[in-house]
Formats: structure tokens, sequence, C-alpha cells
């Protein structure tokens, strides 16, 4: 009975420090956006130019993380398509959101612990 009371308290504990945690408000200077990935996005099985204008639209984003995946910008070898990444970045700058713009193989969604 004792060992049970013990686990109680602690995970009461652990649940308060979790909430007082949580509730406090972000530091100064930091500022949040999302991250967009047309790649995901196809693996969802989702239109991703809806997606995209959605999370522009409806979520009004200030600041948004691009991701051009080499397989995706260079399909071919010697080959390029940046058709995708172009049209990404106007629809951001026509509504005035700051874009960062990740570029590589590995890229938002791979392992972070890698």
């Amino acid at each position: 009975m004792k060992k049970i009371v013990k686990i109680f308290l602690a995970l009461i504990a652990v649940s308060a420090v979790w909430f007082l945690l949580a509730s406090r408000p972000p530091p100064a200077g930091i500022s949040y956006g999302v991250s967009f990935s047309k790649f995901h996005s196809d693996e969802l099985g989702l239109d991703w130019k809806k997606t995209y204008l959605a999370i522009l639209d409806e979520l009004k984003v200030k600041r948004l993380r691009l991701s051009a995946h080499w397989p995706m910008v260079e399909p071919i070898e010697g080959e390029y398509n940046f058709s995708e990444l172009d049209y990404q970045l106007r629809e951001a700058e026509r509504r005035n959101i700051a874009v960062i713009l990740a570029i590589g193989r590995r890229l938002p969604g791979w392992p972070e612990c890698h």
C-alpha cells in the first residue's frame, strides 16, 4: 500500500511540474512558425497545393520553413525541377510570409537524432 501511495504522489508531483512548465509563456525573442514539405504531403496522399494554401490562408502563418528535398529538386541527375518550390515561394511572398528554405537530403522529418 505504501508503494502505491508513493507512486501516486510521484505522479502528482510530475504532473504539477509539467503543468507549471507548460503554462509559462515562451521566452522573449522566440518566434514560432510552421514547416511544410511537399514530399511529406505527397506521402500522406494530400493535394499538396490545397494543403499548402490552407496553411497560408487558414492558419495565417507569419513564419514558414519550406523543404527542398533533393530527390524532388533533381529527380534525374542533371535535370532540375524547381516549379513546386517556385510556386511555394511565390505564394508565401504574396502573403508577406517570412521563409526559411531548407535544402538537402536530411530535412525536417529526417530522424533528428541522426
